[in-house]
């Protein structure tokens, strides 16, 4: 099974890592930016989706 991985909200608008994470990746050509408010909702749906499939797989049985 594959993982995925979706895009911190709040994070790079360019490369999506969160901002302590970038700036522990931080060079000269590419500093942080924050995201457009449009990039944040995106990528909170995105994670939702991921969250309700992630549940979905889940196999219970009945005692």
């Amino acid at each position: 099974m594959t993982e995925q991985v979706v895009a911190q909200p709040k994070g790079c608008r360019w490369c999506g890592l969160a901002q302590r994470d970038h700036y522990q990746r931080w060079s000269r050509l590419a500093g942080w930016t924050p995201p457009t408010q449009e990039q944040i909702k995106q990528r909170m749906k995105a994670r939702r989706t991921l969250r309700s499939q992630s549940a979905s797989l889940l196999i219970t049985t009945s005692p």
